[in-house]
């Protein structure tokens, strides 16, 4: 079924990580509820991402990721800061355990080029210990943690990579929708800048990269970014929507472009951090 990335797609310097075939790797959409009629089972995607508070939403309406169980479910906290601030780790907890995706991207925090750099430090700290602490409540469950990367400057991101080794991951999630639309235009040169600096710096880690599918950009960034989430699926293939089959050949199509970009770019200069 077209494309799949798999073990032999990754970079070399990669493949032999432990575990990493069982982590996402490739094309994943950006799902909500009311998205449902597109997967129907027969649909060319093996990964759908999808917000907390869309989980709960499902979870009233007495469904669990079964629901969609011919898929890999990732759950993400990349949500508003308005409803960031009042998501307790509990409540995403309980969440969690209830509706039981197969993986789980935990308490995300704010994290801004203006915000006070002690602030900047708190937030990833408690990203970090509330990463650690939602691994440990989650251990026992089939739900694997995704850890999100953050950081203006390299003393923030040494925190996220002092977790990573903490947790025996090395994978990553860099949320990368805030350099696109919403009046600001398309920032990809900064997004690729950013990403740079973290595969320089903890080059032995894959990346899933929130909030951009487009092949020409996803060509230039670098080989760590070994999976890609976004909405451009709805753009392309649902807004076209007259059949399923139609459908899910456009759809297999814009998979197969994206994958055939994954993981092929050119790498970074690395940097030892824990020498600098």
């Amino acid at each position: 079924m077209g494309v799949v990335i798999t073990n032999n797609k990754l970079p070399e310097f990669l493949r032999n990580i432990k575990g990493i075939n069982e982590l996402p790797v490739g094309f994943i959409a950006r799902f909500e509820p009311h998205h449902q009629k597109f997967f129907n089972g027969k649909c060319p995607v093996r990964y759908l991402l999808m917000r907390i508070d869309d989980a709960n939403r499902i979870l009233k309406n007495k469904k669990t990721s079964d629901s969609l169980k011919d898929y890999k479910i990732i759950t993400t906290t990349t949500i508003e800061d308005k409803k960031l601030d009042k998501l307790k780790w509990e409540t995403e907890r309980d969440i969690i355990l209830k509706f039981e995706p197969d993986f789980h991207i935990p308490v995300d925090y704010p994290v801004y080029l203006n915000m006070d750099e002690k602030d900047r430090i708190s937030n990833v700290s408690a990203c970090m210990e509330g990463t650690k602490w939602m691994a440990r409540e989650l251990s026992h469950t089939k739900t694997k943690i995704l850890p999100l990367i953050k950081g203006i400057t390299k003393e923030e991101r040494i925190l996220c990579y002092k977790a990573f080794d903490e947790l025996k991951i090395n994978y990553c999630v860099f949320y990368g929708s805030q350099y696109f639309g919403g009046g600001i235009g398309n920032h990809f040169s900064m997004l690729e800048k950013d990403i740079r600096k973290i595969t320089s710096e903890y080059p032995l880690c894959g990346i899933l990269l929130i909030g951009l599918l487009a092949p020409r950009s996803l060509i230039k960034l670098p080989p760590q970014v070994v999976a890609a989430a976004g909405n451009k699926w709805i753009h392309e293939c649902a807004n076209n929507y007259k059949n399923i089959n139609n459908f899910n050949k456009k759809l297999l199509e814009l998979k197969d472009n994206v994958e055939s970009t994954l993981c092929s770019g050119q790498m970074s200069l690395p940097i030892d951090w824990r020498w600098s």
